[in-house]
């Protein structure tokens, strides 16, 4: 008994079993992640070495040659790309397909740690982090409360950047902007010379006095108390009542009688006063602002980037955030998170409008079907088996731990085209049967017995076509094997339908050509299948393929001549063709880097770059200009190599996806250019890149470079 006849005679096992199979291709789907593209884990690792207030010329001789050199060091170094900045040095290693990231990271780190004493003093740890898309930030938030910008930070640093943290999948928050509560004291260089003091001397009294250490265990009455001697300061008045010394002129009014000590020459005779900070300086609580800027649609603001953990999905890690600020903002009225961008949505949006592809093509098709088969019920099983082969390719998705993105839904979309040949060989196999005579349950097992080693045979080449995909490395390997296995499932999937599933709904079926039906299902099929036979023009159909095909052999020389035609047209245009990995996505944002001459103030930066935002916020379609000018206090990497100059500043135009009023990316592109030729007129000096990716630049670009070096 082979899979077909089985089939046919166990249609409640078959119906039990495929009702099964929708089961867990529907919890499989449920359960899937959604991303943009399949996970890469690309052979680079990334060196960011700050240097603060350093020029490029030193950050390149004294961080980036030292760095370079225990770079190339390291075992499977492909090649090293450095770029050396005002105050930061970044490097770029590429290491050999199939190299141990892991261990790489880690020999990487301690190459930096052996070579830490030669950086010159003042430069920050070397931070190595593995390049990785979902270092990218998941979002930007930005965060309003009432009071002050420094009370807006305080908020935004002590209580919506831990909530945000807490959320699984969520690898870290960084904070850009703001400003922070800082206690400073200025001191009178007199005073603190009157009191014996020196500034020196006075920045350690300060330091000593701020200790909080463990002191031991004390035990009173049978409970053990843990101790701490010293104390953080945690006021200005704290600090400016703290003793620093002793003083034995009394501080008290000046008036013009005579002190009795001063005139008996017997001050050691009078009492000793205590000097405090109070004495010899102002100590004041202020907030610090950082050396840059950051702003949102024109406003000053503090932002939050949201990285998520590598290998967690994005659209789930998003919803999470998302539904822990919903809970975070009913509990307090008083703060307020704008996004200014989210990658979730695009994705969503991105996988949607595919999905939706997906199912106008599987209609088509199935429209097309019609037209040629001119038969309700055998295009009612063909489009059974499409929907069909696509759930049962969710379950082996999900057993392969593969996501729902670009590349997987492409290869169901390609597929859907495929999905359908099996079926109509197995159904053009049952019509013949029934035609030879075999009733409807005999025709369905020996037509699909005549023709299952033909369509396996066929399968398995298509299938053959895609394996060696699987094996090919580096980044297109990691970006196609999805697409590969996806299509290699789909394919196995319509496989097993086509022999299980098709016979079964077939023997149903009175007959798939035509004639009356003996009783249930098959009346409203096979009534309409006599009248589509006479009225139907099938015939007509097949009469104008006859007369192409008769015209095709008698004018060979013709038809050779257009085919060789099209061949020469083909070669000819292909060297002409553009070549990319990835087209151009409409992700809805547009990044400018932009910067000045090497040595431009911030403040200078500043100005250029509220004028270019103040002309990018009348595009239409503009839904938040973002702008980050200098070094805005960023704790992520990316943020210290991407605008750590005082000459540089990145500008983010976010655009609306949803109302009336849609600009598409390139279209808003070229009013970006344009804005940024009327700025030029004013600072010739400044230069931009425009990047349309969505990604933004995370390279420095001409002005600030010292050098980029390349081995």
């Amino acid at each position: 008994m082979n899979i077909a006849e089985y089939s046919v005679r166990r249609p409640i096992t078959v119906t039990i079993a495929v009702a099964a199979c929708l089961l867990f291709g529907f919890l499989s789907l449920s359960r899937i992640g959604l991303d943009l593209l399949p996970e890469m884990n690309l052979p680079m690792a990334v060196v960011v070495t700050v240097y603060p207030n350093a020029d490029p010329e030193t950050v390149d001789s004294l961080i980036t040659v030292p760095v370079e050199r225990s770079l190339k060091s390291a075992r499977n170094i492909k090649a090293v790309t450095s770029t050396s900045m005002e105050n930061v040095s970044v490097s770029l290693a590429e290491f050999n397909w199939g190299s141990d990231l892991g261990s790489m990271q880690e020999e990487i780190r301690a190459g930096m740690d052996r070579i830490r004493y030669q950086l010159p003093e003042g430069v920050q740890d070397p931070i190595v982090s593995l390049i990785d898309p979902s270092q990218l930030p998941l979002m930007m938030l930005t965060v309003g409360a009432a009071g002050d910008l420094g009370e807006v930070t305080r908020v935004a640093r002590e209580i919506v950047k831990p909530e945000i943290e807490r959320v699984d999948g969520v690898a870290g928050v960084s904070i850009s902007g703001g400003a922070d509560r800082v206690i400073a004291v200025e001191y009178d260089h007199e005073k603190l010379a009157d009191a014996g003091l020196s500034p020196l001397l006075l920045q350690q009294l300060i330091a000593l006095q701020n200790l909080s250490v463990p002191a031991g265990v004390v035990v009173d009455d049978g409970v053990r108390y843990q101790t701490r001697v010293g104390a953080k300061f945690r006021s200005a008045e704290e600090i400016s009542s703290l003793t620093i010394g002793m003083n034995t002129r009394p501080r008290e009014p000046e008036t013009d009688q005579p002190k009795l000590g001063g005139l008996m020459g017997l001050s050691f005779l009078m009492p000793s006063f205590l000097t405090t900070i109070g004495d010899v300086a102002t100590v004041e609580e202020r907030f610090q602002k950082t050396e840059g800027y950051a702003r949102v649609d024109g406003n000053s603001s503090v932002m939050l980037l949201v990285y998520k953990q590598s290998g967690q999905n994005t659209v789930t890690t998003a919803r999470r955030v998302n539904q822990v600020l919903d809970r975070l903002l009913d509990s307090r009225n008083d703060i307020s998170v704008a996004h200014v961008f989210d990658q979730s949505t695009y994705i969503t949006r991105s996988i949607n409008d595919l999905t939706s592809n997906l199912v106008i093509g599987a209609v088509l098709a199935i429209t097309v079907l019609y037209v040629f088969l001119r038969h309700v019920g055998s295009t009612l099983i063909v489009a059974v088996s499409i929907p069909l082969s696509v759930v049962f390719a969710f379950v082996l998705m999900y057993a392969g731990k593969l996501s729902v993105n670009l590349m997987t839904l492409g290869g169901l979309a390609l597929g859907i085209g495929m999905l359908v040949d099996n079926s109509i060989v197995v159904l053009e196999s049952i019509y013949r049967r029934q035609e030879l005579g075999d009733p409807p349950r005999t025709a369905a097992v020996n037509g699909t017995r005549e023709v299952g080693a033909a369509i396996v045979g066929s399968t398995m080449t298509t299938v053959g076509v895609f394996v060696p995909v699987l094996f090919i490395q580096g980044m297109v390997g990691s970006i196609f094997r999805d697409l590969a296995m996806t299509v290699t499932f789909s394919l196995l999937a319509s496989l097993a339908v086509a022999l299980t599933v098709v016979p079964l709904l077939a023997s149903m079926l009175a007959r798939l050509g035509g004639g009356a039906a003996p009783k249930g299902f098959s009346d409203a099929v096979a009534a309409s299948s006599g009248f589509e036979l006479r009225y139907s023009g099938r015939w007509t159909l097949i009469a104008s393929y006859e007369r192409a095909l008769v015209w095709t052999l008698r004018n060979r020389r013709a038809v050779l001549a257009l085919v060789g035609a099209a061949v020469a047209a083909a070669i000819v245009a292909y060297p002409h063709l553009g070549v990319e990995l990835f087209k151009d996505m409409d992700m809805g944002r547009v990044d400018v880097s932009l910067h000045m001459p090497a040595g431009t103030p911030t403040d200078v930066t500043n100005q250029v770059s509220m004028l270019l935002e103040s002309k990018l916020v009348e595009m239409p379609g503009v839904e938040h200009v973002t702008a980050e000018v200098g070094s805005t206090g960023g704790d992520d990497f990316l943020a210290m190599a991407s605008n750590a100059g005082a000459n540089s500043a990145a500008i983010s135009v976010a655009l609306l996806r949803e109302g009336p009023v849609q600009t598409p990316v390139a279209q808003a592109a070229d009013f970006v250019r344009a804005a940024i030729a009327e700025t030029q007129e004013e600072y010739p000096d400044l230069e931009c890149t425009v990047d349309t990716s969505g990604y933004g630049g995370l390279t420095g670009g001409p002005g600030d470079l010292f050098g980029t070096r390349g081995a």
